[in-house]
């Protein structure tokens, strides 16, 4: 039955579903957490690819929806759908688009698979209702990144190319499982934020072989994104600890200082001659990272350039997902064939300006939660499960500088992390009371 529709302090309506006076449980059952567990731990198994590119961890995925939805229909608790405007958009956009551009098939697979990402980020919502439930998600994350990592290492120096996931046509790049060492590298840094955010494992010793595990897993993959993302979310991690240690102006002093040691470490260090040097050196880690960084970047420029050019083709309904690479080879001007490798452009070119305003509404609704989620106190249950909310607000503000030279918005566990966000924006603050007696 659906309920009444409510407008959240998310900066969008949130839909209340399945609503009933009396609730039947406390908690979930054993099995929705078992399912949800399963499918946070098989994250980077993305490979080997099957049907419409569907992967080991979708079926972990699909079984925590099924799983979810059949407590959720027995309970009768009342389901909360964060992101659904956003979604609503993204999905017009994609139907609209492939309609006005004359390509539906292509389109479908997109539209499947935003579905079940939303299915995903419902299901670990409303399971996070209860703090214990939230606490064991966020903990099984934060121990089962790190292990897989460790199982990169050992098997990257073992030059098990199985695992490793190292291809003749990657190099040396350690890709592991996922659809490409880039891929890897993002989940690495997201996951480092995890671990810091929640400073699990709770012994520190620990924690820093997590950490080491995870960095030496970015630095085999030779992702200088990943390397970014990482650099950017410590450094955002930084400023919160000055902002918490000495104030407002402790977090700004910080944030110069750091720009300007930043600035002067690239005149006294000379990227340039790095790069060269890396090109120039017997180690093919570095030839493959940092060696090829310019022209990583001229490809994306001209790559970026070449997508825009395909607006006027496109107009303000799209050209329908999965239509990039077909649009280009059939332009003479292209001469970098390729996906937009960004998901603002993306969303412009193929699903038009309705596309185009659903990742600016899903922008503008993270941007409120996480602005709200850092600033408000936690319950006792969320606030032990997440001590330190600057990491996780450092790692949402790299994925999406991510999206600017990847494209992560069929990420699963980006999602992951936004359906975490919306979890304790909706469950994870004190009662107005109890705020009011501290």
């Amino acid at each position: 039955m659906i309920g009444a529709l409510r407008l959240g302090s998310g900066g969008e309506p949130a839909v209340e579903l399945l609503a009933v006076r009396r609730q039947r449980t406390d908690s979930v059952p054993r099995v929705v957490l078992l399912s949800v567990q399963a499918a946070v731990i098989l994250l980077p198994m993305i490979r080997p690819t099957g049907p419409g590119n569907s992967s080991p961890v979708d079926l972990a995925i699909a079984a925590a929806i099924a799983a979810f939805l059949l407590w959720a229909g027995w309970s009768g608790v009342k389901l909360r759908a964060p992101y659904w405007g956003a979604w609503s958009l993204l999905i017009a956009g994609a139907a609209i688009g492939a309609l006005a551009g004359g390509r539906p098939v292509p389109a479908l697979l997109d539209i499947a698979q935003d579905l079940v990402l939303m299915l995903w980020v419902l299901a670990l919502v409303n399971i996070c209702r209860y703090p214990d439930v939230f606490r064991v998600v966020v903990r099984t994350w934060a121990v089962a990144a790190p292990v897989w990592a460790a199982v990169l290492v050992v098997a990257y120096f073992g030059h098990i190319d199985a695992v490793s996931g190292v291809t003749a046509r990657l190099g040396v790049r350690a890709g592991m499982l996922f659809a490409d060492p880039n891929m890897a590298a993002n989940y690495w840094s997201m996951s480092a934020m995890v671990v810091a955010a929640t400073k699990y494992p709770a012994r520190r010793s620990l924690r820093v072989l997590a950490y080491i595990a995870l960095a030496l897993s970015i630095v085999f993959s030779g992702s200088n994104g990943g390397a970014f993302y990482l650099a950017l979310a410590t450094f955002i991690v930084i400023i919160g600890w000055g902002y918490r240690r000495f104030g407002m102006q402790g977090a700004i002093g910080l944030a110069c200082v750091g720009i300007l040691m930043g600035g002067a470490a690239l005149n006294l260090v000379q990227p340039q001659k790095i790069q060269a040097w890396a090109v120039a050196s017997n180690v093919p880690l570095l030839r493959d990272s940092f060696g090829r960084a310019d022209q990583s970047l001229g490809q994306r420029t001209q790559l970026v350039n070449e997508t825009l050019a395909l607006l006027d083709q496109g107009g303000i309904w799209g050209l329908g997902p999965n239509t990039t690479i077909d649009n280009l080879r059939g332009r003479q001007q292209a001469n970098f064939v390729h996906e937009a490798h960004d998901d603002y452009i993306e969303a412009l070119v193929e699903r038009g300006l309705i596309g185009f305003a659903g990742i600016f509404l899903l922008v503008g609704s993270v941007v409120v939660r996480a602005r709200s989620v850092s600033a408000r106190p936690l319950a006792p249950g969320y606030s032990e499960a997440l001590p330190n909310r600057v990491p996780l607000i450092a790692a949402l503000l790299g994925f999406a500088a991510s999206a600017t030279f990847y494209q992560v918005l069929h990420f699963r566990h980006g999602w992951a992390l936004l359906g975490l966000l919306a979890a304790l924006h909706l469950w994870g603050y004190r009662p107005a009371g109890e705020v009011a007696r501290r």
